[in-house]
């Protein structure tokens, strides 16, 4: 995606065609509505941290004396590269090339020697920049809003959990009300503020529309927090099949892969009217739009991680489940720090026009892929383990893994417990009910990764 951003604003050959492929063309939408892939990882985040909080909680009856080490540990698994990675790109990446767009990197540099202590905080996702007075106010590393929006959420998440475990059905009044509250909200301040339903090629709405009304928190959280509906529901659903050898019919199981197929293909089609420039959208419709998009992608992914952790995922699940992936989800955090710079050095260095085609972007989304994978590789090595073991000899939590204590898992820094690791039960037909384990394995890699 950003590849296809430096493609339309740097100079083209045919710049007349590439206007109509990407304001006509419906394939293109899987590229310029991309963005909404990042709820994945949130959505996940959710489930987890519901399973495993509540099997905590369950466990040590209520104890909440070991969260400040979690989020200790937590917060020192993931800053050391984010840091370094963030430290590089102010002061060495801007010496790494030259070219008539090779400023904008001094500018983005100048970006993070002002803001970079909000990325320590990770409070950089939040609406607290002022371009207008000062320029270089303005978010460092502006990709990294989403490690911002995680941890703020995986912070909020003990709170809304603990009622659940205590009182149980009168419990889950704080989630949905604040789950209610994240649905209404991006709505709300899309009408108030008559900002378009998404990003819309060739325009820019306003300066601020980015830290208004895609980065911050409370625009962000309706698909974490159902993802942590999804972790309760497939949690009671584990105890049912266990105690009373419950399963979901088939027909139940067709109708819901129906359902969210249909629901994550509409969603991620559904801009096409909107990449129209001349096209009037009004403020309801872009209210509503913004509002609904999210939550119902949310409910889809949800489906899909419940399904495939429950049994019913099929093909789909053996090929999430391909043991390849969990080597490659390891690489996945760094992959997310790095991948925008390596695309900046590739684009920011171009000296004359392109001839855009569909198969130059599939080009150069390989290459970026393959050279994003190999600089992750070396920055895992270098940077990310040697941390992860000192971490390890410094906090128990990071110590004994095979103990019955819970510990931080390792990419996406939840903690997780026996629940997690022991969730796959047998019906009686000898099947295995629940897959969670590989789903801990892969998808906790790839949290971190937008």
């Amino acid at each position: 995606m950003f590849s296809l951003n430096f493609r339309i604003i740097q100079p083209l050959w045919n710049i007349v065609d590439t206007y109509s492929l990407i304001t006509t063309s419906v394939s293109i939408l899987f590229i310029t509505n991309a963005a909404i892939v990042v709820d994945v990882f949130f959505v996940i985040g959710g489930f987890l941290v519901s399973l495993t909080l509540l099997a905590m909680l369950e466990k040590t009856r209520g104890s909440m004396k070991s969260m400040p080490m979690v989020y200790l540990h937590r917060y020192l698994r993931i800053t050391p590269m984010y840091m370094i990675i963030v430290a590089f790109a102010t002061f060495v990446f801007p010496l790494m090339g030259s070219g008539p767009y090779w400023h904008v990197t001094k500018t983005w540099a100048g970006f993070c020697e002002k803001n970079w202590w909000k990325n320590l905080l990770y409070i950089n996702n939040l609406p607290i920049y002022d371009t207008v007075k000062d320029p270089l106010d303005a978010p460092c590393h502006g990709m990294a809003w989403y490690l911002g929006v995680d941890m703020q959420l995986f912070i909020l998440s003990p709170f809304l959990l603990f009622p659940i475990w205590k009182w149980k059905r009168f419990g889950v009044v704080p989630l949905a009300l604040l789950t209610i509250a994240s649905i209404i909200t991006p709505g709300v301040i899309t009408f108030v503020n008559d900002y378009p339903p998404t990003n819309v090629p060739f325009q820019s709405p306003t300066k601020r529309y980015s830290q208004e009304a895609y980065t911050p928190t409370y625009m962000r959280a309706a698909p974490y927090l159902i993802g942590m509906w999804a972790g309760i529901f497939f949690r009671k659903m584990r105890k049912l099949a266990i105690k009373k050898n419950y399963r979901l019919g088939t027909a139940q199981v067709l109708g819901a892969w129906f359902v969210a197929f249909t629901t994550g293909f509409a969603v991620l089609l559904s801009p096409h009217r909107y990449m129209d420039p001349e096209y009037d959208f009004q403020k309801g419709e872009s209210a509503v739009f913004v509002s609904g998009q999210r939550t119902a992608w949310a409910v889809a992914i949800s489906w899909l991680i419940f399904a495939c952790a429950s049994g019913y995922g099929g093909w789909i699940n053996q090929i999430l489940s391909w043991r390849p992936f969990i080597p490659l989800g390891r690489l996945t955090f760094a992959i997310y720090l790095v991948s925008m710079n390596l695309q900046f050095l590739f684009h920011l260095q171009y000296r004359q026009p392109i001839y855009f085609t569909n198969y130059h972007m599939v080009n150069l989304y390989f290459g970026h892929l393959v050279m994003s994978c190999l600089v992750a590789v070396v920055c895992t090595l270098v940077i990310e383990a040697p941390f992860m073991q000192l971490l390890k000899m410094l906090l128990p939590t990071g110590a004994k893994r095979k103990s019955s204590k819970f510990t931080c898992s390792n990419n996406n820094d939840i903690i997780k417990g026996e629940l997690p690791r022991t969730s796959v039960s047998p019906d009686p037909s000898g099947r295995q009910i629940g897959s969670v384990s590989t789903l801990s394995a892969n998808s906790r890699e790839v949290l971190i990764h937008t």
